[in-house]
């Protein structure tokens, strides 16, 4: 009993040795099948790493193969034979591991050997030589660098020294420049000294000017000094000599009035008395200088013109000088500097005696005058000049003023009193230049424009704006006395269930231009202060104007001892409604005024108009303008439109609706018998081609029963390339992907596969099949493409005949003939002839037409139930 337990024993384990030695030879031939996959597409240290993997695979197959060859009787003739036979199995599989290995050695010898000629090919060039001019600021990098660069390379060499010194530098080592060590001392005693050094540093920070107030391009300047000294004192470790009082103070001077005031105020609060803090808030401004002077920044051109909107309110970008009161004060003193100058100026002329005096005396070093000052050339005159005609009128008056040209004739060195070309405007017959004439324009009797300039005068204007109930909301509300109608935006019409009428607005605007609007004419209930209703009449339109900036006016009602705070409010945001002239009755009136600046009442309560210095708008607006809509309306049916499409332009429209759908070209191309039906579509020449050639093809079979198709070849199949290696590693990775989704999938997968061959769509090769055929052969890959809402079929199997192989596309070997889908716009107008559609389709369509025998061989595909050693 106990013998036949030790049997079953021993028996046991040797299958049990036996099964753990092939899932190591397993483990070996998967490494080995990789690394023959991917010998020819990886570099050499991929294979390096493969073949590692494949070496501990092959000392863990040895252990094993131990194992199992212990536990085998050389004795027993049935055990001798599997010796024999395991031998000669790890003597193969030994063999395949020396060949990888002599293939990755020669793979990096190869390697080797080309990066070892490219490393010859590739020379690097050498650093440039310090240069030393005698400066003395840069004669601590100076000897830094050449210690770095200089020493390693030719050690004390004083030759090397000599070529790296210019100047004074130079005349410095003068007959001592065979002596290295003489030179080095020479240099360092005249510019090596710290405290000389220190005192050049620190007098760049004295030669600095007083900074003028909004000149940030001298501040950003005058800070990268600063700093600039201030890491080259740190580089000697003399950051000391900075913080000190008088250099603080020294700096303090030189800054603007405004970061001087917030510098005084950071100090006092903070108790900020060292460098380290001043130089972290001066660096702190030059960022948000440079980010104000930066391109982030910048808005349209000020060369567009204003939008046609109701009181829009048009912000246009100014320099950024002029964000504070200091800076305003400076543009205003140099404006009134330039103006003495110009009555200094006139006033020599006027002293030296005649109108016209010699240009030479009074200017005797100025340059001659460039035909076209605009551009600074002589290739065309400025009254020639395109690009100064095409500007704006108040554009070109700035440029004239600026460059103190005459109104008339356009030259510059005089002005229009003193023009001896007294030639008066073609238009209006003023004595300004035809160039300078616009309607839009009213100018005096000699062309001074005028116009109120905010970059000058800056001041904050305000409309009437007010609050206003209707249907228990509130709106915000415009009183605009220069329009003749009355407007409400479309989203608060439908928020509060107005009724509306359709009308077309006729809409006259700025510079007298009209436009036509259909829109909706709408009754406004609006509630007064007393609970009285108001009806009114407005009009629908998507935006009334900007939005509304907020504004601070608790400073200004003061003014207005009858009022208090809580008497005014004034909204901002979207404008809901405009009211204009034709509600007269419930315009605001004036009550009282304090300088510009307006307190105006009506039924709905107080409003303020006008501007004060005391207001305080968030926006920072610096141009105001206002359009006016001025219009009329009427009823849709009623109201006669002009066109300006021309006859010709109308009857063109008009056939093109009218052709929409249909064609009437033959199909044939330059057909003569004139018996041909009309096609589908319209189709080219190349296109009918490619159909005849497609129908040509087409035959039915009258045997099976089914049509058989004959691939249009456009090219030669015989270049098609056999990509069975591609269509192998292609199936391969499809098998990696579904089995990484689940059997469920894996199952869909081959289900599909037997479907088509129950079909008979597809048909399995045989091996004589595959090798007796002469012929174009060439593989077809297909992947899945997941459903996972279907039930039926979540994988659907799709043939790619669109992949590349060495630059052989399949499809590109077909012609693709014209296009035979019907056109849904004549889908559409057929639609109702019927009563009832029916959407019908042919299941599995393209499965159903069988290829030719030849092409069938063009639609090979591969999958794993194929014999291995087709593949």
């Amino acid at each position: 009993m106990s013998t036949e337990k030790g049997t079953k024993s021993e028996t046991s384990n040797l299958t049990a040795t036996k099964r753990k030695r092939s899932t190591l030879k397993g483990k070996f031939h998967r490494v080995y099948n990789r690394f023959r996959e991917l010998r020819n597409r990886e570099s050499h240290e991929t294979l390096n790493t493969i073949l590692t993997d494949m070496e501990e695979a092959y000392k863990d197959l040895e252990k094993g193969h131990a194992c199992y060859y212990e536990l085998l009787d050389p004795e027993n003739e049935t055990d001798l034979e599997e010796i024999e036979r395991i031998d000669e199995d790890m003597d193969k599989l030994y063999s395949e591991l020396c060949d990888c290995r002599s293939y990755v050695r020669q793979e990096t010898e190869k390697s080797k050997n080309e990066s070892k000629e490219k490393t010859q090919t590739v020379r690097v060039k050498k650093l440039d030589a310090p240069c030393f001019d005698g400066d003395i600021r840069s004669y601590p990098s100076f000897k830094r660098d050449y210690t770095a660069i200089m020493i390693p390379t030719y050690g004390q060499d004083p030759f090397a020294l000599k070529k790296c010194l210019s100047g004074e530098a130079l005349k410095t080592v003068q007959g001592v420049d065979y002596d290295f060590t003489e030179m080095m001392r020479r240099l360092d005693i005249k510019y090596g000294r710290p405290e000389r050094i220190a005192d050049s540093i620190l007098c760049d920070i004295r030669k600095l000017k007083l900074i003028p107030d909004g000149d940030n391009l001298c501040f950003i300047n005058s800070v990268e000094t600063i700093e600039r000294c201030y890491l080259d004192l740190k580089r000697m470790n003399l950051e000391r000599e900075m913080n000190s009082a008088t250099m603080i103070s020294e700096i303090e001077k030189i800054l603007p009035s405004l970061q001087k005031r917030e510098w005084i105020l950071q100090k006092q609060k903070h108790g900020l008395t060292d460098f380290g803090s001043l130089l972290k808030f001066l660096l702190d401004e030059k960022i948000a200088m440079e980010y104000m002077m930066s391109e982030i920044r910048s808005t349209q051109s000020q060369c567009q013109g204003p939008k046609a909107r109701v009181h829009h309110t048009d912000i246009e970008p100014n320099s950024q000088e002029c964000t504070s009161l200091s800076v305003q004060m400076q543009h205003n003193q140099n404006m009134l500097q330039k103006v003495v100058e110009g009555l200094a100026h006139i006033t020599e002329i006027v002293s030296q005696g005649g109108l016209f005096p010699d240009s030479q005396r009074i200017h005797p070093q100025k340059p001659p005058q460039m035909r076209c000052w605009y551009h600074g050339s002589d290739t065309h005159d400025i009254t020639e000049c395109w690009h100064f005609a095409r500007l704006d009128v108040n554009a070109k008056y700035d440029l004239l003023k600026r460059s103190g040209g005459c109104f008339i004739c356009l030259r510059l060195g005089h002005i229009a009193k003193m023009c001896m070309n007294k030639t008066p405007c073609d238009h209006c017959n003023k004595m300004h230049h035809t160039l300078l004439h616009a309607d839009n324009v009213q100018g005096s009797s000699n062309s001074i424009l005028n116009k109120a300039d905010t970059a000058k005068f800056e001041q904050n204007v305000i409309l009437m704006v007010s609050e206003v109930s209707c249907k228990n909301d509130t709106l915000t509300t415009l009183w605009d006395p220069g329009s003749n109608i009355s407007l409400i935006t479309h989203s608060i019409a439908h928020k509060l269930n107005l009724p509306g009428q359709s009308v077309t607005l006729s809409v006259t605007k700025v510079g007298n231009t009209a436009e036509h609007l259909h829109t909706k004419e709408y009754v406004v209930p609006l509630c007064d202060q007393t609970g009285k209703i108001w009806q009114i009449r407005a009009y629908g339109i998507d935006e009334i104007t900007a939005n509304i900036a907020k504004v601070e006016i608790s400073e200004v009602t003061q003014f207005f001892p009858k009022i208090k705070n809580s008497d005014i409010y004034r909204p901002y945001g979207k404008v809901h409604l405009l009211v204009g002239s034709d509600c007269c009755a419930i315009l605001p009136v004036k009550v009282d005024n304090v300088g510009n600046l307006q307190l105006l009442q009506n039924q709905f309560g107080y409003c303020l108009r006008g501007s004060h210095e005391k207001l305080q708008i968030s926006a920072t607006s610096n141009q105001i303008q206002i359009n006016h809509f001025t219009g009329f309306s009427s009823e849709l049916n009623s109201v006669h439109v002009v066109d300006t499409e021309t006859l010709q332009e109308k009857f063109d429209h008009f056939f093109d609706i009218e052709s929409l759908g249909t064609y009437s070209t033959p199909r044939c191309g330059g057909c003569k018998c004139g018996n041909c039906g009309p096609g589908s579509g319209n189709f080219t020449l190349e296109e009918e081609k490619e159909l005849h050639l497609i129908e040509n093809g087409l035959s039915f079979d009258d045997k099976n029963k089914c049509w058989v198709i004959s691939y249009p070849w456009k090219r030669n199949p015989n270049d098609l390339p056999n990509n069975i290696k591609s269509a192998v590693g292609r199936m391969k990775s499809t098998e990696q992907r579904i089995k990484k989704m689940g059997s469920e999938y894996t199952i869909q997968y081959q289900r599909q596969i037997e479907d088509m061959l129950d079909r008979q769509v597809a048909r399995k090769l045989s091996f004589k099949e595959m090798h007796e055929h002469i012929g174009p052969i060439h593989y077809i890959p297909h992947h899945e493409v997941l459903k996972p809402e279907s039930l039926s079929t979540p994988v659907r199997i799709v043939f790619n005949s669109s992949a590349s192989y060495m630059g052989h596309v399949l499809n590109n070997y077909w012609a693709k003939g014209p296009k035979i889908l019907n056109d849904l716009l004549s889908i559409l107008l057929r639609f109702r002839e019927g009563q009832i559609a029916i959407v019908g389709d042919i299941a599995k369509m393209y499965n159903s037409i069988h290829l030719t025998h030849a092409d069938q061989h063009t639609h090979r595909f591969l999958w794993r139930d194929l014999p291995i050693i087709m593949l």
